[in-house]
């Protein structure tokens, strides 16, 4: 059955958003902000306290170089020549090699004034430290307890573990920067941040419809906003407008591409300078509805009660007044705790129970596997999910590449596996 489509109306001003946000980020230091180094999983709503700032992120400066491959191959060959190898994270060896060229997607690379940065894993700690020493600037590393996967309630030291990191952080930055820290504005960031991430939330939930008003392809560009600044107020505004506009699509039943024969998820990072590849099911009536990656990406947290996923409430929307600092300090440190990311993600067993979870609830019939080399952290325990997928009825297909590096990538041997894992659920091409 054939649905109607249309274009994404809030596709440009996401667009034009975007732009801005990295333009703020080239010119923070003329225009007086605070440029932050670190990551888009980093609590950042803490430097809220500090007046304004920009965040330049390893995650997002490096998917924005993998997309041109002259460049990219540039900064990869520029970090190795430093005597870095290829077993560290894509995204942060791109970011790096960025900042040994001095060169980057929008110009020279913006010399930070602070580095932020998680140790959720290996690379990021370490990134950090090599920024710190390039530039001679203060850095600072939040440790996460990873164990997380078991439920808070079970483990309340956690929050205070986490608070008090952040309570240490704002002594220290306050040394670092030499600036106040304001406890009204920092509980202002934490509102819009809570609220962009909540709107976030109710947005991929909507692609539980039949047809999914939005594909992966979207949320892939649609989530930038959200990762570089969920604390602006202007990024909170447009995902109001983006939820109004996609519930309108829900509501007369507009569909991402006009087919869905068949329902996906995508599990793990895309190759960035091929995210075509994420359209390719649509050549057999089939279309990605998301994936745990663009779901809870920046920490946003679900609660998952009897197999169904629900975004969290932001403080306001839930009645909560933050009234202090540490009011603010415990909430957010509670909240990204909560988020299933690390609770369930950079857990094997966690993955292992949360994509067939989300498969069942989005009612994917299948998951599209990426064996992705630029982080083996996301990729470890791939081949169990695939057979543990499986066994539950849940079609799985596993394919090679690197979400950063192109010469890790064989779109001609993707296309194949492709081709004979629609071919062997009935699909044939031609149906969309």
């Amino acid at each position: 059955m054939d649905y109607p489509t249309r274009p994404l109306e809030s596709w440009n001003e996401a667009a034009e958003l975007r732009k801005q946000i990295y333009q703020d980020i080239t010119q923070a230091k003329e225009k007086g902000k605070v440029l932050v180094a670190g990551g888009t999983a980093v609590p950042y709503e803490l430097m809220g306290g500090f007046g304004d700032f920009e965040l330049v992120a390893g995650e997002t400066w490096g998917g924005n170089l993998a997309a041109d491959d002259a460049v990219s191959t540039r900064c990869l060959e520029a970090l190795e020549a430093h005597g870095y190898g290829k077993e560290g994270c894509g995204y942060y060896r791109l970011f790096l090699g960025s900042m040994f060229l001095n060169y980057g997607p929008f110009g020279a690379f913006p010399r930070p004034d602070i580095v932020v940065q998680i140790n959720a894993c290996d690379s990021q700690g370490k990134a950090a430290q090599i920024v710190s020493e390039r530039y001679g600037i203060p850095g600072f590393c939040f440790d996460i307890p990873l164990t997380t996967f078991m439920e808070l309630s079970s483990r309340p030291d956690y929050v205070e573990f986490m608070a008090s990191q952040y309570s240490d952080f704002i002594t220290w930055a306050e040394k670092a920067l030499g600036r106040r820290f304001d406890d009204g504005r920092f509980i202002e960031t934490v509102y819009n941040a809570t609220r962009t991430l909540n709107l976030w939330g109710q947005i991929v939930s909507l692609n539980k419809t039949i047809p999914a008003p939005l594909d992966e392809r979207h949320l892939f560009t649609l989530f930038t906003p959200m990762l570089l600044g969920r604390h602006k107020l202007e990024v909170v505004r447009f995902h109001e407008r983006l939820l109004a506009e996609v519930q309108g699509r829900v509501r007369d039943g507009v569909s991402a591409l006009g087919v869905e024969k068949m329902r996906l998820l995508h599990e793990g990072q895309p190759p960035w300078y091929a995210l075509n590849l994420l359209r390719y099911p649509a050549k057999y009536g089939a279309v990605v509805v998301g994936s745990f990656y663009t779901f809870c990406i920046a920490l946003t947290p679900f609660a998952v009660e009897n197999g169904r996923w629900q975004p969290l409430p932001s403080p306001r929307e839930n009645g909560v007044v933050l009234k202090s600092r540490d009011d603010a300090v415990r909430f957010l440190a509670r909240w990204y705790l909560e988020a299933q990311f690390f609770k369930r993600l950079l857990h094997v067993p966690g993955k292992l129970d949360v994509v067939p979870s989300l498969a069942r609830d989005w009612g994917a019939k299948g998951v599209i596997i990426h064996l992705n080399r630029g982080c083996p952290g996301y990729t470890i325990g791939n081949m169990e999910l695939k057979t543990i997928l499986q066994e539950q009825g849940i079609a799985a297909v596993t394919y090679e590449g690197s979400m950063a590096d192109r010469r890790e990538f064989s779109s001609t041997q993707v296309n194949d596996r492709f081709d004979a894992f629609f071919e062997s659920l009935g699909l044939r091409r031609g149906d969309s």
